[in-house]
């Protein structure tokens, strides 16, 4: 069997636990870097008795294939990253199974580090998604609601390149959403960001991508859109149905229902780094063993300006 060192429980200590041996179309990975997400800290918080235990966060990884059955398009011993939801990435070691939904391998192409790749997946494949179904490319005025997050940095980054007018709507950190390429940049706390945004374009404008609001919240965004405009959300906080009763296009992301959770997904992002489309802002690197702590200050919001990862091995 093969031994993985994982989180066993958020707040408990790091528990020693077997890793089943690959039986199928699976790709085992000893990963090198774990990403964290807010998705790892929602799921945690949504353990109950009936869940498996011990429990293993994390779903984005970089590392190194250590035995591949079926088509994945990876061999052994090729540096790779991806999703590996199913077994946990907070771990030396995970399976990524090759037929399940959610899941994602590719290989990490020369010029990447493992660093970076670990920082890419969740947060640039949902970016990539809401950008996607938006069909946000030339002539599209954009607003990113949370455009400084994890998703949000990648989408500002990605729609910019293809050719948007990109307004930001952030908490303080307006001078980083320039940084990134924004064209406007509205501080939230300043006063009403979609007033702002009516102010400016009075005529509305053509797309929203909201990864940050509530239900009630991203409801308002409805406001700033022009006849037949369109939304998203990456957290399923839209009801569809009545936002499309509105006359407007809604679109709930679920990486789990989308194309772009794939490898061609991934290396679609990797593409767009070595390129430089795409920059990784990396905030902080953690030792496993921290994995704990980081998960709730990111929690918290005391996590800032990039990705924070776990290093699991050297």
């Amino acid at each position: 069997m093969m031994r993985a060192f994982a989180i066993a429980r958020y707040g408990v200590p790091p528990a020693l636990l077997e890793l089943p041996e690959p039986t199928g179309p699976e790709v085992a990975v000893h990963v090198r870097f774990a990403g964290v997400n807010p998705i790892d800290w929602k799921a945690i918080d949504r353990l109950s008795e009936d869940d498996q235990f011990p429990y293993v966060p994390g779903q984005d990884f970089a590392g190194v294939a250590t035995h591949v059955e079926g088509d994945p398009g990876v061999e052994r011993r090729d540096r790779i990253f991806g999703i590996a939801q199913a077994y946990g990435t907070y771990a030396e070691a995970t399976l990524v199974p090759e037929l399940t939904a959610g899941e994602a391998v590719a290989r990490i192409p020369d010029g990447l580090g493992f660093e970076e790749a670990a920082a890419l997946p969740t947060a640039g494949l949902a970016a990539l998604a809401a950008l996607d179904v938006l069909r946000v490319g030339r002539g599209t005025t954009l607003a990113i609601v949370g455009a400084t997050g994890g998703v949000g940095s990648y989408a500002t980054q990605i729609a910019k390149a293809r050719g948007a007018h990109v307004i930001a709507i952030v908490r303080d950190d307006v001078d980083d959403a320039r940084v990134l390429g924004a064209d406007e940049a509205i501080d939230a706390s300043a006063g009403d960001p979609i007033a702002a945004i009516r102010r400016a374009h009075s005529d509305g404008i053509t797309a929203i991508l909201d990864v940050v609001s509530s239900p009630d919240a991203v409801a308002r965004d409805l406001d700033a859109l022009d006849r037949g405009g369109r939304i998203a959300s990456t957290i399923y906080a839209l009801d569809e149905k009545k936002v499309r009763e509105r006359g407007f296009e809604a679109h709930n992301v679920n990486l789990r229902e989308m194309p772009q959770a794939s490898a061609d997904g991934l290396t679609r992002l990797a593409e767009m780094v070595l390129s430089g489309i795409v920059r990784v802002r990396i905030a902080e690197v953690q030792p496993l063993a921290n994995a704990a702590d980081v998960l709730d200050r990111g929690k918290r919001g005391q996590i800032r300006g990039g990705k924070a990862l776990l290093q699991v091995s050297g």
